[in-house]
């Protein structure tokens, strides 16, 4: 079975992708195959056009021209970035006109290191941020602020923030305590003994520093987001840092956010993390576009 269509690119992106495809390792055959199952490598057709030709709507035919960069050239400053801004230069095209596919999002990190090195605006679409490292550590630090670690997870993690230099070894013995101790159905909070490992005071103290700026000041989640960001030593400069905020700004202009503080923060984190596991669940069902909510958190920064 040879697939000879895509419903989804247009023909300048299909013949673009033959030619870049030749770079690739074709399939190989047994030599005992008949002949009629030789391999012959064609470009695809787009059914997409070939179905607004039919309607009488054709589409534009934009030219296309892609470089392909390796994982392992990612560490160096790669040449397209340069050739991207002498192709930009003598065309005339707007950044908006260029676009960067990556295999997975462990690539999109380089991605949006080099581009903000080399000054290059940008926007990332269809990316949850939420996923990311850094909202997970600035999350964690909020969730251990508001509650003082009795969320063993998020306690955890920002003992793990490498600006604390909390003892590993210490922390697994910590951890295997609470473990044994809580066998009989007592909680103990990973606060409460970190104290006793070697790195820890300082996280207690960050977070208590952080706590009472934050109520001193009563500040609302956006502006809490950010001082205990600063406390915490995280960048905030980042593009999915400052994507947070932004998500976290918009939620206290809703007509249902009542006090707009932490608590009521992650109140709603929590409710919106289980709505969107079932939107993400019926998107793969039927590929849906997603709720109001689910395309404000997928912000392009």
């Amino acid at each position: 079975m040879v697939l000879g269509k895509n419903r989804r690119s247009t023909t300048p992106i299909l013949q673009c992708a033959f030619r870049r495809g030749r770079l690739k390792i074709l399939p190989s055959f047994r030599s005992g195959e008949p002949a009629a199952f030789a391999y012959r490598r064609t470009p695809l057709q787009s059914a997409r056009e070939e179905e607004a030709n039919q309607q009488g709507k054709p589409l534009p035919a934009f030219p296309v021209e892609a470089n392909l960069v390796w994982r392992q050239e990612m560490p160096r400053p790669p040449m397209w970035f340069a050739s991207s801004k002498e192709t930009r230069r003598h065309s005339r095209c707007k950044w908006k006109d260029f676009a960067v596919l990556y295999r997975s999002h462990v690539n999109r990190d380089d991605v949006v290191q080099h581009l903000a090195e080399h000054e290059i605006p940008f926007s990332i679409e269809n990316m949850d941020v939420s996923d990311t490292p850094e909202v997970r550590d600035l999350f964690a630090c909020v969730a251990s602020v508001v509650d003082l670690g009795f969320r063993c997870q998020s306690f955890f993690r920002v003992a793990a923030l490498p600006q604390f230099n909390v003892d590993p070894e210490q922390l697994r013995s910590a951890l295997r305590a609470i473990a044994k101790d809580s066998k009989d159905g007592v909680v103990i909070p990973l606060a409460s003994v970190l104290g006793d490992v070697a790195g820890g005071p300082a996280v207690l103290e960050c977070v208590r520093r952080a706590r009472d700026e934050v109520d001193r000041k009563q500040a609302k989640a956006r502006a809490a987001l950010q001082l205990i960001g600063k406390h915490f030593g995280l960048n905030l400069d980042s593009p999915v840092l400052q994507a947070a905020l932004k998500f976290a700004a918009d939620w206290q202009q809703k007509p249902t956010t009542r006090t707009k503080d932490l608590h009521e923060w992650i109140e709603y984190l929590s409710y919106f993390s289980r709505s969107r596991r079932n939107h993400t669940a019926g998107v793969k069902r039927r590929r849906g576009r997603g709720s109001p909510d689910d395309r404000a958190w997928r912000q392009r920064p």
